[in-house]
């Protein structure tokens, strides 16, 4: 639009349109086209901006989780013609995105041709007696050196 401005600040001051609209690097029709339309946004741009208010709307009501193709479907429902690249386009440019969760990932893999465990415990979760049922687990916890491996080891004895 600048450019536009441009060739008619030199228009009103005597120059030729064509060496204006030529060192501005905009044809002489669109330059007409301009001047002709005015200085305020097109239907097109006020549609542009009605479907950016939309789309941010969306992507708020949906707590940030709309990506591109929830996002598309939803203003297709609600009668909006545009196609996934437009809507990624506009997203891009208004810098939303959707949430992606990542999947996890299981670092045990189990050996199909082991025996089943024996279950000793047999539902019995408040023994006794101390040292008598016992339960381990392990997690990873990430690091800034590595993953750093959490092992235990309880007596599930209510005083234990």
């Amino acid at each position: 639009m600048t450019r536009y401005r441009c060739v008619a600040a030199r228009k009103a001051e005597g120059f030729n349109v064509n060496a204006a609209c030529a060192a501005a690097g905009v044809s002489r029709s669109a330059f007409y086209a301009w001047l002709e339309r005015g200085e305020g946004p097109t239907e097109a741009e006020w549609d542009e901006a009605r479907l950016i208010n939309e789309i941010r709307d969306l992507h708020a009501a949906s707590d940030g989780t709309y990506g591109e193709p929830r996002m598309t479907a939803e203003l297709v429902e609600k009668g909006w013609v545009l196609n996934r690249k437009r809507t990624a386009r506009l997203m891009r440019q208004e810098r939303l995105q959707g949430h992606r969760p990542r999947r996890r990932r299981s670092l045990t893999k189990a050996d199909e041709a082991a025996p089943a465990i024996e279950d000793l415990v047999g539902r019995r979760f408040q023994p006794q007696l101390l040292d008598t049922v016992w339960a381990g687990d392990i997690t990873y916890v990430r690091t800034g050196q590595g993953w750093l491996y959490l092992a235990t080891v309880i007596d599930w004895h209510p005083g234990g």
